[in-house]
This record gives C-alpha cells, structure tokens and sequence, in this order.
C-alpha cells in the first residue's frame, strides 16, 4: 500500500483536516499531532496491525492505495461517475425578465418570454429523454431572469415532465431558483405537489440590508420572503437559504436576529444556509472572523449551514442542456441569449454548434496542466463556462491557498460526516 498524493492537509485554529480528493472523505485531528499522522500514513504497512481500524478505513476512504495503477484507475472511475450518465438535467430560463433589480446580478434583463412554440419543443426533447434507457432520472431546474414571472409555463412543463416521467418509470425531480417574491402559500402548494423539491432563496443581509437590494413597491421584501420560506417548510420540499455576503453586509448578530424572528425553529431546522461571496466582492475587504461567527451563529439558530464548495459543475454533466426563452440552447446559463448559436429543434432535437462543440474537455490523463494538478479530483478544472471563453489557455486559474479555504470549508459544514 502506498499513501494517495491525492491528500490534503487542511488547518483551521487548533486543528489539521486531512482529506482524501478521491473519497471526499476527511478525519480531523490536533495540530500537535499532524506530523504523528503524516508519519503514520507514510510507514502504514509497518503498524497496520498496531493500528487494524485507522489501516482498515485508510484502505476503505482511499487515503491508501495498492499503486499508482489503482489510484489512476480510482480517479477515472470518479471522474466519470461526476458526469452523472444516468441523469439527464434540462435548465429553462423561462424569461430573462426579473421583477427585482439587485446590483450584482450579471444579466441585463430583456424582454425574453418563452413563447409556446419553444414550450412544444422543450416537450419534444422530453418525449425523446423518455425514450432513453440508460436515463432513470430527470431533473427539470428553474432559473431566470425570474422564472415566476412565467407562473403558467412553469405549471404546464412541470406537470408534462412529472407525467412523462411517471408513464415511463423514471425518477423525476424539479428544483427552482428564485427570489420568493412572487412565491405565496396557494404557489407553493401547486408547485410542490407538481414535484420542485427544492427552492434556492437568496437573502442579503439582515432586514433592513436586504431590503435595499430587493425592493418591492409596497411591502418589504425580506417579510415577503421568510413568510414563504416558512411556508415551504410546511411541506415536502426544502430550501436552500443563499446568502450573498460582502464586506458591508456582513453582520452575523443582525442577520441571525431575523431570521430566528422571522422563522420559527422546526422550519429553520428544514432550510439550509449557504454562505456565498459575491463575485465582484474584493475578498480582502471581508474579515474572516465575520464570516466565520456568521457559519457559528446560523447553526446554532438550526440551520445547515454550509460554504460554497469546488466540484464539476452541472454545465459539464453528460446530459445536460440549458435551455434560454429564445430557444436558444447552452451548457452554461450564464450566456447572452443573443449571442448564442446552438438550437432546438421542432423535433426536440438539439443542434450543438461550434461554440459547444469546440470547448475543450479536461479527462483525467490527458497531459493536461488540470488533469496533472494534485487537486483535480476536486476542481475538475475551470467551469465551461471559463473554458468556453475566447483564449482559454491550459492554465490553472486557482491558487493553492484559495483552494485549500474551499476544501476547509467543505470539511467544516460537514463536520459530522467525518470518518
């Protein structure tokens, strides 16, 4: 047995995670005893049977492996379960309208409206998905734009898909990213009856922040939003409260405050918290402290809370298609609608052009600057969309510190899961 170069020895305070990027499993343990750890996974073979259990879930969680050969053939078989070939994942951007104008959204919110032509083809390609028998799941996901503002064509593709899926024996789910502004109690009872599960609600900031980034004309939108948030509590489907944090925001008291105000304790105990930078936000101005007080605060209040994490995106899943109110068809939802050239079919057929098709696919053992990296079992590489851009050179775009923050915040919303 031989010590996988895929681990990482992560410090936080007091304490050293290690973590195996082929498992994603990871144990803790005292910084004092670091080196005794690392000197023990060095000379395993000589103290398995001094340390049987410690040897045996080594083995189990791949921070040991038999040989190079095995490691490689554990990171192919990782890398190819991440492309999730079972699944295929149709995104609809019903409109790239947003009744909402938050200062760091990336889209610019014209009048697209998915129209019934573009509905019927969605249809077609699902009748076809149906056909498929090495596809046992499908997964319908909501984004915008703001998908409510298409309520009608959300309840009708929700309800064709759920039936597809029932009528041929696959497994369907259906998610919603949203502002919850449009959401109320008689919504969310259809929506969820229609099988969207899960609901990704963005907050930013304590009340009186987040009211000034989403503004409604009549009533604040943070009451209007917890209200629903409750609500979905009430039924089968969770939400997944996003936090978009900067330096100004950033004030776990006030935030936690309102949300133990305004939510009571068992819907807290459904919801998850995920604490995310905004992306033009300069990291150097946020204090780590306050973002760490805030992921102390938010559990102890009962929610999950959790940090963004690194992985594949879904942008590079086998099946996966993105489609835009024009028809027009991506891997990435972050696209220009009026710059893209892909399309789909009257025939629910899906022409992929040169703009997809030419994007370079980083595979493990491809020579590549990614594929070489110590951390690819938990980057995967750029995301398509980086990938897509014009220049993309074969360059890591991470560094090694930003990195390791991600893969410690990974270990700390999942404490529990440790081995």
């Amino acid at each position: 047995m031989i010590k996988s170069k895929y681990i990482y020895k992560l410090r936080h305070g007091d304490s050293v995670y290690f973590l195996s990027g082929l498992s994603d499993k990871f144990f803790k343990t005292s910084a004092e005893n670091t080196q005794k750890v690392e000197a023990l996974l060095d000379s395993m073979e000589e103290h398995k049977e001094l340390f049987p259990t410690f040897y045996d879930k080594m083995k189990r969680f791949n921070f040991l492996v038999d040989s190079t050969k095995e490691e490689e053939e554990l990171l192919s078989a990782k890398y190819d379960a991440s492309l999730e070939p079972h699944l295929f994942r149709i995104m609809v951007l019903p409109t790239y309208q947003c009744n909402l104008r938050c200062w760091y959204c990336t889209q610019e919110h014209e009048d697209y409206f998915m129209g019934e032509e573009i509905v019927a083809r969605i249809k077609k390609l699902v009748d076809r998905v149906m056909e498929m028998p090495e596809i046992t799941n499908v997964t319908l996901s909501w984004f915008g734009g703001e998908p409510l503002l298409c309520y009608d064509t959300v309840v009708d593709l929700c309800s064709y898909v759920k039936n597809a899926c029932e009528e041929s024996g696959k497994i369907f789910f259906s998610d919603m990213t949203t502002n919850g502004t449009l959401l109320d109690k008689e919504r969310i009872a259809e929506l969820t009856s229609l099988g969207i599960k899960t609901f990704q609600i963005t907050i930013d900031g304590a009340k009186a922040v987040h009211d000034t980034v989403k503004r409604l004309p009549s009533e604040s939108a943070f009451e209007k939003v917890m209200e629903n948030i409750e609500a979905i509590a009430g039924t089968d489907a969770s939400c997944m409260v996003r936090f978009n944090y900067t330096h100004k925001n950033l004030n776990p008291e006030a935030i936690t405050n309102d949300l133990k105000s305004y939510l009571s304790e068992e819907a807290r105990k459904k919801c998850s918290f995920m604490i995310y930078k905004v992306w033009q936000e300069d990291a150097s101005l946020v204090k780590q402290e306050d973002v760490d007080n805030l992921f102390f605060k938010a559990s102890d209040s009962g929610m999950y809370t959790r940090f963004a994490t690194m992985g594949k995106c879904y942008a590079d899943f086998q099946n996966f298609c993105c489609i835009y109110p024009n028809g027009k068809v991506s891997k990435c939802d972050n696209d220009n609608p009026k710059n893209l050239t892909s399309q789909l079919n009257e025939d629910g057929t899906i022409t992929w052009s040169d703009q997809i098709t030419k994007v370079p696919v980083i595979r493990p053992g491809d020579g590549s600057v990614c594929s070489s990296c110590r951390f690819f079992p938990v980057c995967w590489a750029p995301c398509f969309g980086h990938r897509q851009k014009p220049g993309y050179a074969n360059e890591c775009r991470f560094d090694e510190p930003y990195v390791e923050e991600i893969l410690l915040n990974y270990c700390r919303s999942t404490e529990k899961a440790s081995i």
